[in-house]
C-alpha cells in the first residue's frame, strides 16, 4: 500500500519560472526505502520538472501533473547521479511515470490560476484525504474533479 509507505507528498503546487531555469522537483534517494508521491502539480517555463537521482530504494509515484514550456529534451531526469541526461515526456512515460499527465498550455491568469477552458481544470486526482481547499481558501473540487495546480478553478455557469 503506497499510502502507508509514503514518505513525502508533493501535491497541488504551481511553479512558474520567470527565466526558464531551475528544476521544480529534485529528488535524491539513499539506502532507506522512501516513497514520494508527486500529483496535481503544474510547472511552466522551467528547465526541468522532475529530476530523480536514485542510488537506493526511492520509489516515485508521479501522475496527474501538467508541464508547459519546459526544455523538452531535459524536462525529466532519471539516473543514479546528478549527471543525468534529460528525457522528453514521452521517454518519461515509457519508464512508467505520469501516464495521465499533460504537456500543454495551462492558460493561467495573472495570479497563476487556471482560466476558463484551461486543460488543468478537472484534470487532477482527488486528494481530499489530505486537504480540501486551495491556496486561496476555495473548496476542492468545485467541478467534477480536482484542478491541477495550487488554485481550484471555479465552475463557470452557462448563460
Amino acid at each position: 500500500d503506497s499510502q502507508r509507505d509514503t514518505s513525502f507528498r508533493i501535491y497541488n503546487n504551481t511553479l512558474v519560472s520567470p527565466n526558464g531555469t531551475g528544476t521544480f522537483i529534485l529528488l535524491s534517494g539513499n539506502a532507506q526505502r522512501q516513497v514520494v508521491e508527486v500529483k496535481n502539480n503544474l510547472c511552466v517555463h522551467a528547465s526541468s520538472f522532475i529530476a530523480l537521482y536514485n542510488r537506493g530504494n526511492l520509489v516515485l509515484v508521479s501522475d496527474h501533473n501538467l508541464g508547459y514550456k519546459l526544455r523538452s529534451a531535459s524536462a525529466y531526469k532519471l539516473s543514479k547521479t546528478r549527471s543525468a541526461s534529460g528525457m522528453t515526456i514521452s521517454e518519461w512515460r515509457a519508464r512508467g511515470y505520469d501516464p495521465h499527465s499533460l504537456y500543454t498550455d495551462p492558460r493561467l491568469d495573472h495570479d497563476f490560476c487556471p482560466t476558463a477552458g484551461s486543460p488543468a481544470r478537472n484534470a487532477g486526482v482527488d486528494l481530499s484525504a489530505y486537504f480540501s481547499t486551495d491556496r486561496l481558501g476555495a473548496a476542492r473540487p468545485t467541478g467534477r474533479a480536482w484542478t491541477i495546480g495550487s488554485c481550484e478553478a471555479a465552475e463557470l455557469s452557462s448563460p
